[in-house]
């Protein structure tokens, strides 16, 4: 919990003056490292709040659910970098780490996003990315995540 507050009283000290957009995005994803007949270590879900700056780049916190097994929550930063935006979707890679709670360690990832819009007034898009990870004594797990994104 304690990381979690000092990583919103960053991003707000870091964006506090901004004039930009915030954002929450719910997600889901399936992990490629473990057989889809052990759903519960397979399936995983998450929860971002974030602010967008000026130049365009996000920083979020996040918090999830590796796996449903109990004791695989954590909570999260990400900083993601716009690559390409027009009217209908955009692309875009991100770097974060999440702290496991029970397992007092560290989980480095890199995504590759992409957010289709969905609505008209451009503010709620589907979301997709493909993410490496590494920590939790694996040398790297990668997942498929889906998720909806809403811009406020």
């Amino acid at each position: 919990m304690k990381i979690l507050l000092i990583s919103l009283l960053f991003i707000t000290s870091f964006t506090y003056a901004q004039d930009n957009k915030n954002y929450i995005c719910v997600s889901s994803g399936i992990f490629f490292n473990s057989p889809i007949s052990d759903w519960r270590n397979t399936f995983g879900a998450s929860v971002e709040y974030g602010r967008y700056l000026k130049s365009g780049i996000s920083v979020g916190v996040n918090f999830g659910y590796w796996s449903f097994l109990k004791n695989y929550e954590y909570n999260g930063i990400k900083v993601t970098l716009p690559l390409l935006s027009n009217n209908y979707y955009s692309l875009s890679i991100s770097s974060g780490g999440s702290y496991f709670y029970h397992f007092k360690d560290i989980l480095l990832e890199y995504d590759f996003n992409a957010n289709i819009i969905i609505s008209k007034n451009k503010t709620t898009s589907l979301a997709l990315n493909y993410c490496h990870q590494s920590g939790l004594g694996y040398n790297s797990a990668e997942s498929f995540n889906l998720g909806i994104n809403k811009d406020f």
